[in-house]
């Protein structure tokens, strides 16, 4: 018989697969882009930024999850309804009979919301939880360990669908993964809880403040800033090389 802490890693570990195997579209989308769009390098970086824009909102879903709760519960609903956003507008994309800028956008924007606070949930279990059990580092273990499992599949596969199926049927099977995660809640358990105070969002103004946040934040910057990467890299390889 599975037991409750078997469930977590197996929710963990459906929910990192549906957030690292939904970059599947993500190499198909920079060729739509470009050849069907007509979007040169600077207009297809500006549609990436406002794409990706929720992922630097990602304090703000967690404060949502902590300070409004649904009947009690202040993980499980917010996480069936960002899985939800996700999926149906992956399923729109797929459905789509053609693509234009302001829809696409649109849709990819609400794409990442979904997919966004679905994560920052599954982190709020995983620290709760984990502190809980005492298991934090093994339960991060599977969430990192699959995602990055999934990046070299997304990578290879990626490319091949850009090359040999049409990006509805990308979106199409791209949707299948916050399937996944949507009925791996099923394995999450979560005691109704009051409302929190309003201590949530003090603790993080408060930590705003202070120099670890600061440092922090500077060496992921300075980790992630790779200015030579992405579309102008894309560019200059389907285009020059």
């Amino acid at each position: 018989m599975t037991s409750g802490r078997d469930r977590l890693y197996l929710f963990f570990a459906a929910t990192y697969l549906a957030q690292g195997m939904s970059g599947i579209i993500y190499e198909p989308l920079a060729y739509l882009l470009k050849d069907h769009l007509g979007l040169g390098p600077a207009q297809s970086a500006g549609f990436i930024w406002w794409m990706t824009f929720p992922l630097l909102l990602k304090p703000g879903f967690g404060l949502l999850s902590d300070l409004l709760p649904i009947r009690g519960l202040r993980r499980r609903p917010h996480f069936l309804l960002a899985c939800a956003l996700w999926l149906l507008c992956l399923a729109s994309l797929g459905l789509a009979p053609s693509f234009k800028y302001g829809s696409l956008l649109l849709l990819m924007t609400l794409v990442n919301v979904g997919m966004v606070m679905a994560a920052v949930v599954c982190d709020a279990v995983m620290i709760e939880q984990g502190r809980a059990a005492g298991r934090t580092g093994y339960f991060q273990a599977v969430q990192i360990g699959v995602l990055y499992a999934t990046i070299v599949v997304t990578g290879l596969g990626g490319g091949w669908l850009a090359a040999h199926v049409p990006p509805q049927k990308v979106f199409a099977l791209a949707a299948a993964f916050p399937l996944v995660a949507l009925v791996s809640v099923a394995w999450l358990r979560e005691p109704r809880q009051p409302a929190r105070a309003p201590s949530s969002a003090a603790a993080l103004a408060s930590f705003l403040c202070t120099r670890r946040f600061w440092a922090v934040g500077a060496f992921i910057f300075l980790w992630s800033f790779t200015p030579f990467l992405g579309t102008a890299q894309f560019y200059y390889q389907s285009e020059t090389l």
